[in-house]
């Protein structure tokens, strides 16, 4: 069968989110878990509704006050709906339901916990200010409040207040390169020598996973101090250590613009392209590059400056896998500074990647267009909104955005072209494959975009074309299992050039083992053949690889009746029509299929 994988995979970094662990509940009076269920259908519980602010437990004093009986249910079940929302991984919800638990339970440590976290994590700051209070007041030195006051005594201004918290996270963790950074931000703007914080970075101990950050801070500040052989100097020092970080290259990139070195400039940013194709986030700074317009320096401000060394926390969490933590940091970023560009972008990659897809699609909306992520995230959301159904919107959404741009941007043209293609609207996603077809491509790249068109006008009935475009895809990459199949399963398919087709499958085989399409494509070629013991096993392998796949089922179901099993054979017809029936995105006959049904129903009888 056709693979309908066209092009390469996604450069967004899949993100696998940490395994939370959970405190085990202790139901009070015989209450079950049930009562949660009940608590997250209940109308009572609505997503606007706020809790009453905490009153902090004075630190010293100890509370055993009870909970009234009967408010023990309501208590219950709401701290039960939380701990569900959490395991679902609905921290918005979660949120919510701890905050209605803590009107009934006010000097809960742990309540108290929770609802911190949650809150953070989804950006309700105030609230999460009220329980970072509690838990002060309860002593608790959580390493995230202290982060979280810190950033929060910055954002009111109270830049001494933030210090002595920092001073105090430096003491408790002394190898934790944000913790410095912060303290060189926020010593700078209560009257710290530049020197001295420059030094104080520069004296920390090399460390080959975080120097590269450290070198792109320093350079920020020299930057700030218009020192820019110095700042040049760090950045390419941080460039040299990780020239894929976005940071990196625009900071270089940038400097030797300031510095009337545009050559270099323009081979930092194509080295970046070349290597992120699909990259939108330098589409700012490249249009600008391309009027020759030169760049503002960056001014030191101190907010943003904290807010990048939070957004820089975040993205470290990720790379650990604690991704609770990273949207902590990140909406830390923007409690700093409101206009921090790559915060919502971010969070909306991270929805996304934990299939929040509606999330994410309301995180890329707030992005403006004055952010330099702004093409990404109206990209990114026309996807995640094609994903969810919502085609048109879709593709128009990247029709309009593609006419702002002379002749259009290639990045958008890629994925439209795709849409085209899932969406069946071939002729279109011919006419862009035909336009990139037309630019200086690598090796690779053509490979891809020639079989993109090739199966598109083989789904067109083209096939002399589609033929010659596969032909060509495969010549350029030998070893692609995805093309060496399409071609040899269409080939089979129209009982054309047998021989080379079945040499085509099965070196997609080798390549690639376990993929129940080659395998169908196999199974179907001995069947074509007429082989159907051989084609039997193959075609019941496959199906055990892909039993939601229509049409291996189908193909079954048609190796089936010719052995003479009629009612196994029915039976997978009549499978592959119901699959056909809840998700019609494959390339099924059902006309044909129901021919067969009413066949073998007549020889039954």
């Amino acid at each position: 069968m056709f693979i309908s994988k066209l092009t390469d995979e996604k450069l967004v970094t899949k993100i696998e989110f940490m395994n939370k662990k959970y405190l085990n509940l202790v139901v009070v009076l015989g209450l079950s878990a049930s009562v949660a269920g009940c608590a997250l259908q209940d109308g009572y519980f609505k997503t606007k509704e706020k809790a009453e602010p905490l009153k902090p437990v004075p630190q010293g004093e100890v509370y055993e006050e009870e909970i009234p009986i009967s408010s023990l249910s309501n208590y219950v079940s709401n701290y039960l709906a939380g701990v569900v929302s959490e395991i679902r991984q609905d921290l918005p919800s979660a949120a919510l339901f701890y905050n209605h638990a803590q009107q009934y339970d006010q000097f809960n440590e742990e309540l108290a916990q929770r609802s911190f976290s949650n809150n953070l994590a989804v950006g309700n700051m105030e609230a999460a200010k009220q329980q970072a209070d509690a838990l002060e007041a309860f002593g608790n030195d959580i390493l995230m409040v202290q982060i979280f006051q810190a950033n929060y005594a910055a954002s009111q201004k109270q830049y001494q207040q933030a210090l002595d918290i920092v001073n105090g996270l430096i003491e408790q963790s002394p190898k934790v390169l944000p913790f410095h950074l912060m303290k060189a931000y926020l010593s700078l703007e209560l009257g710290t020598e530049f020197k001295d914080a420059i030094q104080a970075l520069r004296d920390l101990p090399e460390s080959p996973y975080m120097d590269g950050y450290r070198y792109y801070h320093i350079g920020r500040l020299f930057e700030g101090y218009d020192k820019l052989s110095l700042a040049q100097s760090a950045y390419e020092d941080a460039y040299t250590l990780d020239s894929t970080s976005i940071f990196n290259v625009m900071a270089l990139g940038r400097i030797y613009e300031l510095t009337f070195q545009p050559e270099k400039a323009e081979e930092v940013y194509k080295e970046f392209l070349r290597h992120n194709p699909e990259s939108l986030l330098l589409q700012s700074t490249l249009e600008r590059f391309k009027a020759d317009k030169r760049p503002q320096r960056r001014e030191l401000n101190t907010l943003n400056d904290l807010a990048e060394v939070s957004f820089g926390f975040g993205t470290i969490m990720v790379s650990q896998d604690l991704g609770v933590a990273a949207r902590q940091l990140i909406n830390m970023s923007t409690m700093l500074d409101k206009k921090y560009p790559y915060a919502q972008f971010y969070l909306g990659v991270l929805d996304e990647q934990e299939e929040d897809l509606k999330s994410a699609i309301q995180a890329y909306s707030k992005v403006t267009p004055e952010h330099s992520t702004y093409l990404a995230a109206q990209v990114r959301r026309a996807e995640t909104l094609f994903s969810l159904g919502y085609q048109q919107e879709a593709m128009k959404t990247l029709e309009e955005l593609n006419t702002r741009f002379a002749g259009g941007l290639t990045q958008i043209d890629r994925v439209l072209a795709e849409m085209y293609y899932d969406a069946k609207v071939f002729e279109k996603a011919v006419a862009i494959y035909d336009k990139l077809l037309n630019d200086e491509l690598s090796q690779r790249r053509e490979a891809v975009y020639l079989f993109a068109r090739g199966a598109s006008l083989e789904r067109m009935g083209q096939y002399d074309a589609a033929t010659s475009d596969l032909r060509r895809s495969i010549e350029l990459e030998p070893n692609n299992p995805v093309a060496l199949n399409y071609l040899g399963y269409m080939w089979i398919d129209q009982d054309k050039n047998v021989t080379e087709a079945f040499a085509y499958i099965n070196r997609a085989l080798l390549l690639r083992p376990h993929d129940g399409a080659i395998v169908d494509s196999l199974g179907w070629a001995y069947f074509k053949r007429g082989d159907y013991a051989k084609a039997v096993i193959l075609l019941e392998k496959a199906a055990e690889m892909r039993p939601d796949d229509a049409v291996i089922v189908s193909h079954l179901g048609d190796v089936y009746e010719k052995l003479g099993r009629l009612d196994e054979a029915a039976a997978q017809w009549r499978r592959a029509i119901d699959m056909h029936n809840a998700n019609k995105t494959d390339d099924l006959d059902i006309s044909s299929i129901k021919q067969k049904l009413s066949r073998s129903s007549s020889i039954a009888e």
